[in-house]
Parts: C-alpha cells; sequence; structure tokens
C-alpha cells in the first residue's frame, strides 16, 4: 500500500484493501485492525498529494518484481501484528488466507495500465448477417398488423427462454402475447392473453421461477385498460399473469388502484420465498406515485406500498430484489415547479421483505431541469447499487453543460458513495443505459448524442468501481451509414462489453427510417471487436432487449422490424461469442 502511495494512485490502495477485508472475512472470519484501516486512509491521503506531482524517474523506472516483494512484505506485516484473537485462528487458515492475499496482490501488481480518456478505439470492419440465427414470429389465427417483444428471460440452466410482448388482432384491440423457444430458436409454446373487455393489454416485463434448473413458473407483467362500470375506476392497471413451464395461465390479478400508462417503466421479480414482486407507477387522484405489489405464489395480496414524498409526482423506473428479498428501485420525482418548468430529481429506495420502507436518497444534477433515473443494478462486489439515468446541468449558453449522462453509486445501507457526470456527453443525451462488467467491476454507461451534422452517434463512457474515470468516446456509424443510436448494454459477468442498437444511412431526424440492427462488443479497454448488422426487408429496425446467455455462451437480441407488407414483425437473433 505504501509503495501505491509514493506512486500516486490510491485506486490500487482502495482495491488491495477492499480484497484484503473480503479474504479475511471469507477465510477466517475476521476483519483488519482500526489501525490497519487508518493506515489505509493515511495512504490514501498520499496517494492523492502524489498525483498532481510529476513522477521522478527512479519511481517510475522501479520494476515489477520489486512492487511484488515490496507489496508481499506489507502483507505479512500485517499478519504479523494481527491481534491476539485473530492469530488464535487455525494454522491452515490464516496460511491460506496469506496465499490467497498473495495472489491477489500480483494480480493486481501486473493489471495493465488503463487508457486514458484521448485513446482512439480501433476500427473493426462491419460484418452483415453473422447471426447464429433468427427467429421472426409468424401471425396466428386471430390476429393481425404488427407484434412487438418487449422483455425476455433465459433458463441458463436449459438454455432456452421466454419472450413477452404485444400483438395487434382482428377484434381491433391488442393483446399480451409471451413464447416459449428453445436454445436452437425453435417455437415450444404460446400463449395470448387478452383481458374480458378485450380492450387493451400489453406486456412489459417478464421473469421466471426455477428449481433444480427446470422453469416452473412465468410470470408476466404489464397493464390492461379496463372501463368504467359501477363501482370500477376507468383507466390502466398493472397486471400480473401467472403460467406454468408450458404457458398454461394459472391466475390473473390487476392492481388495487389505477396505474400511468408507462410502458416502458414496469419490472416484476421473484424473491428466494418464491413470492413476486411487482413495481410501477400509479395514478390516483391526478398524482403520480411510485406503486409497489408484494404477491404470494397462489396469487394473494401480501401487501401494498405506494410512494410520493410530500405528495408530488413520483415515478417507477426500475427495481432489484436481493437475495435477502430487500427490494431495491430508483424513479424520478418532482422536486420544484417555477416559471423555467419543472425541476425533477433521482429517488432511490430501499424496502424490507415486510414492505418497510429502510431508506430513501435523493439525486441531482447542478441545473434547474429534469433529471431522471432509469436504471438500477445490484453489486456483489463491493457491496454496492448502481443507479443510472440523466442529469440537467444547466443550459449550454450560460455556461452548463445540458442533459448528461449520469451514474451513481450506493452502499447497501443507503450511504452515497460518489456520482458523477459522463463528460463531453451533453449538450443533450438521450436512451440511457449502462451495464457492469465483473472482472474487474467495471460499470459502462451510454446514450444517443447529437452531433452539429445533425447525425447521432452512440455516446459511451466507464468508471471503475471507485468511480475513476476510464474512457469515453463515440461509437461513430460504420461507412455507408451516418447514425448510431438506442443502445441496449448486455449485462453479464465477462471481460468485455456488448450492446446492440440502431445504424440508420439517414441522419437524426429520420431515425429508425431505412435502419438495420446493429450488435457490437468492446474490450473492457474501449476498443472494439466486432460489430454486426443485419437488415431484413422493411425500414424500422428498432431493439427492445440484450439477454445474455450462459449456457452457449451466447446474446439474444430481440426488437421489431418492418416487413415488406409495411407490418412490424416481430424478431429475435442470436449471436455466438467467440473469444
Amino acid at each position: 500500500m505504501r509503495l501505491y502511495a509514493q506512486l500516486g494512485q490510491p485506486i490500487k490502495i482502495r482495491q488491495l484493501y477492499a480484497s484484503l477485508k473480503e479474504t479475511l472475512l471469507k477465510e477466517i472470519n475476521a476483519f483488519p485492525t482500526k489501525a490497519t484501516r487508518l493506515k489505509m486512509e493515511e495512504l490514501l491521503k498520499v496517494a492523492a498529494q502524489q498525483i498532481s506531482v510529476p513522477l521522478t524517474s527512479s519511481i517510475q523506472e522501479v520494476q515489477r518484481g520489486e512492487q511484488i516483494d515490496a507489496l508481499e512484505r506489507e502483507a505479512l506485516q500485517y499478519h504479523a501484528t494481527m491481534p491476539p484473537a485473530q492469530a488464535k485462528r487455525p494454522v491452515w487458515a490464516v496460511a491460506l488466507a496469506g496465499a490467497l492475499l498473495l495472489l491477489i496482490v500480483a494480480k493486481l501488481a501486473y493489471r495493465p495500465a488503463k487508457p486514458t480518456s484521448s485513446a482512439k478505439p480501433v476500427a473493426v470492419p462491419l460484418q452483415y448477417n453473422q447471426e447464429k440465427w433468427k427467429f421472426v414470429y409468424s401471425l396466428q389465427e386471430g390476429e393481425k398488423g404488427d407484434a412487438e417483444p418487449t422483455a425476455c428471460t433465459v433458463n441458463n440452466y436449459m438454455g432456452d427462454f421466454f419472450v413477452t410482448g404485444l400483438v395487434q388482432t382482428e377484434k381491433e384491440d391488442v393483446d399480451i402475447l409471451t413464447l416459449h423457444l428453445s436454445k436452437e430458436g425453435k417455437l415450444l409454446h404460446r400463449s395470448r392473453f387478452s383481458s374480458p373487455t378485450h380492450d387493451c393489454d400489453r406486456a412489459f416485463s417478464i421473469t421466471q421461477e426455477i428449481r433444480n434448473g427446470d422453469t416452473k413458473a412465468v410470470y408476466v407483467a404489464g397493464e390492461t385498460y379496463i372501463p368504467a362500470s359501477q363501482g370500477v375506476q376507468e383507466g390502466f392497471r398493472l397486471t400480473l399473469i401467472k403460467y406454468d413451464a408450458n404457458l398454461t395461465p394459472q391466475w390473473v390479478r390487476y392492481s388495487p388502484i389505477t396505474s400511468e400508462n408507462r410502458a416502458h417503466k414496469i419490472r416484476v421479480e421473484t424473491s428466494t420465498n418464491g413470492s413476486i414482486v411487482l413495481g410501477g407507477t400509479a395514478l390516483e387522484k391526478g398524482v403520480h406515485k411510485i406503486l409497489l405489489l408484494k404477491y404470494t405464489p397462489a396469487g394473494d395480496l401480501a401487501w401494498q406500498r405506494e410512494y410520493n414524498p410530500q405528495a408530488k409526482d413520483t415515478t417507477f423506473s426500475d427495481m432489484g430484489v436481493s437475495a435477502k428479498g430487500e427490494i431495491f428501485l430508483c424513479g424520478t420525482t418532482l422536486k420544484e415547479v417555477s416559471q423555467s418548468g419543472s425541476h425533477t430529481e433521482w429517488v432511490t429506495l430501499c424496502y424490507s421483505p415486510e414492505g418497510n420502507l429502510q431508506w430513501s436518497q435523493f439525486n441531482a444534477g447542478k441545473g434547474q431541469g429534469a433529471d431522471t433515473a432509469t436504471h438500477i443494478i445490484l453489486a456483489s462486489y463491493p457491496d454496492s447499487i448502481y443507479v443510472s439515468g440523466v442529469f440537467y446541468n444547466g443550459d449550454p449558453a450560460t455556461g452548463g453543460t445540458g442533459t448528461n449522462l449520469a451514474l451513481a453509486q450506493y452502499g447497501i445501507d443507503g450511504t452515497p458513495h460518489w456520482t458523477r457526470t459522463a463528460p463531453d456527453s451533453g449538450p443533450e443525451v438521450l436512451s440511457s443505459s449502462f451495464a457492469k462488467s465483473s472482472r474487474p467491476d467495471i460499470i459502462t454507461i451510454g446514450g444517443t448524442k447529437a452531433t452539429p451534422e445533425r447525425n447521432s452517434v452512440i455516446y459511451l463512457c466507464q468508471y471503475d468501481s471507485m468511480g475513476n474515470f476510464r474512457w469515453k468516446h463515440h461509437f461513430l456509424a460504420p461507412n455507408g451509414f451516418q447514425s448510431t443510436h438506442d443502445p441496449l448494454f448486455v449485462q453479464w459477468e465477462s471481460d468485455e462489453i456488448a450492446f446492440s442498437g440502431s445504424l440508420s444511412p439517414l441522419p437524426a431526424v429520420w431515425q429508425h427510417t431505412n435502419d438495420q440492427f446493429l450488435f457490437a462488443r468492446y474490450t473492457l479497454e474501449g476498443n472494439p471487436k466486432s460489430q454486426y448488422a443485419f437488415k431484413m426487408a422493411g425500414d424500422m429496425h428498432r431493439p427492445r432487449f440484450t439477454i445474455y446467455s450462459s449456457k452457449d455462451n451466447t446474446v439474444l437480441v430481440g426488437g421489431q422490424a418492418q416487413q415488406a407488407d409495411k407490418r412490424m414483425a416481430w424478431v429475435v437473433f442470436k449471436y455466438e461469442i467467440k473469444k
């Protein structure tokens, strides 16, 4: 740690301390002493001072072997100064912890240098129709017009997957359509849900219950429009459907109160005890509020929670459930209304499995505008929560940077760790998406950014788990295209990043016209590895989800593609990840 302090590398100090803490806890159920923690904080201050001081040639020429020797001595000294309570641990446990620590130290010491923000990615050729297979849904009896997939869940034991969405029907309404596909892209089961009123039913989230590798239940969440009747208020209701593994409906439940028509803001997750948590946005007496519902496997409503601080508009965005059943969610809440418009900010919440609010945190940009949270991810190392979205940091004409991508990290207990605004993502960035890689813990965020030529590019930016900036750049359109937009990142445990999106040969003002599907892969250092494109008969190609399957190391990309008859078809592609 002292060597890293002299080299001006606080991130290395934090990584080493975190690895030490995790190893001691797992192997001998111990923690670093208070003296060690204070020493670490002291060395962080030294490292911070060294960052602004040019390194001397003698320090720059330190050999890696000498670095590892010094770090090994630090580790051995730490174990030698353990308090008696820890020293009494079994010899084999201490030796094992020491050996693991030395391996961690060696890995950190030999980790290649991180690229700077000025690094320019090397261009790779655009390949066409390189998917492993594609599935195009054929309309069945009673269906006509467009079909759209919206969400997907994969059984990583078997390799098959379930996709849900919507389809137009001959009754001039919209039904919830759910498909079960094999890992080869063959249709196994199909189910179409229509409410008794045959009005509007749409699905936006799906999950499954897996036991011993087999799918036991599939849950689809969406919304249903219910007309007014005696004692019933007109409006949309959150809808939860339970299917068995063959997509035979088991039960359907509607939320007790009406919901706002926010199609892309509904999630459903299953917790460890088999109960189902459903989140969305309620609309009651003209006020929006976060609505959280918990159901038993039998379909009984266990509890209902509503959140809108000070009776101000608050909308739901995303949700995750921990292994302990804690529910973490993010959304957007109204802060104030002024002559210049509405000022919103992020809100992040944690509920216990029993539905008790544990903590809430608010976050906002520097400007008085619309700050919107979009996604949340739970991380196991370090134990934390990531929230992404956009901040409005002021009018560029008066010194602000416009609407920027933003990322924040919180502790499991709600403690704010850090907040970052992606540099140069303004003056306006849209389609916020992000994903986390695990080796090491890297977070990549991205969105659609306009260019002076009236085109659009995909803006990429990356941070590590300590909030340190790694790199940024624009994903420029390949030859023959003018715009790239709407990135959807793959959430996976991998040493690279990947995303789907759209390619357009026309300027941004005609987005989705003559578009092609895009699938791109990058190294963690920001260098492209491959990029594929696929075009079907029609004009518009819109990705809706990107899901990784660890069973066969593939990525599923689902969306819509216009056919020769102008119908928007439901399509799913499977791409094989080759090293």
